[in-house]
């Protein structure tokens, strides 16, 4: 069954720079040394959601109803291989001091040592661009991936950071409608892309 968010969940990213957004901190300018468009942006809308109570909605309902459906799937295969154990269904505040009504995020999956982030893809061009490449392909072509993955890290403490891929073929989809009947078929793996923060 797809999971349903607490209230909670909601409002404690509301006002807070969440993983998903943290990679627009770390942009930079045109010009060398300055703080990229990105960062002011970002810094004005957690304001303004801080400020009103309003949340911020990354890609639109669309692709948040597709990521909330095929995660799960995908983390049920995660959990039932024994490579995850689980995942943690509040947000998680850091707890550097002076950070902490600031920052959060929602890891999809965390294990002993490391710390998993699902993308799920409807679209099979956006899955090829990302289908093996290296952890510095990904700082230069998703550099929001690699971020969140760093800040997720760093929030639940684990060494390692994996960034798992997924592209559903039909057999998945139908297995995915059948899970969401309260029914789990098997499954072929996705692809990793793991690197340590060490």
């Amino acid at each position: 069954m797809i999971q349903i968010k607490p209230p909670e969940f909601h409002n404690i990213r509301t006002g807070r720079f969440t993983s998903s957004i943290i990679g627009d901190l770390c942009s930079e300018g045109r010009k060398e040394g300055d703080i990229g468009a990105p960062f002011y942006k970002r810094c004005q809308m957690v304001a303004a959601s801080r400020m009103f109570g309003a949340r911020i909605i990354e890609g639109g309902s669309i692709s948040t109803e597709w990521g909330t459906l095929v995660e799960n799937y995908v983390n049920k295969i995660l959990e039932g291989e024994g490579i995850t154990t689980g995942y943690s269904s509040l947000p998680i505040i850091s707890n550097i001091k002076g950070h902490e009504s600031w920052i959060c995020g929602s890891p999809d999956a965390i294990s002993t040592d490391t710390v998993y982030d699902i993308k799920c893809y409807y679209s099979i061009v956006e899955y090829f661009n990302v289908y093996g490449c290296t952890v510095e392909e990904l700082k230069k072509i998703k550099p929001h991936y690699f971020w969140q993955l760093v800040n997720n890290a760093v929030l639940t403490g684990k060494v390692f950071a994996e960034l798992v891929c997924f592209y559903p073929s039909k057999e998945d989809l139908e297995e995915i409608q059948a899970l969401n009947r309260d029914s789990m078929i098997s499954y072929r793996f996705p692809s990793f892309i793991r690197f340590s923060l060490r």
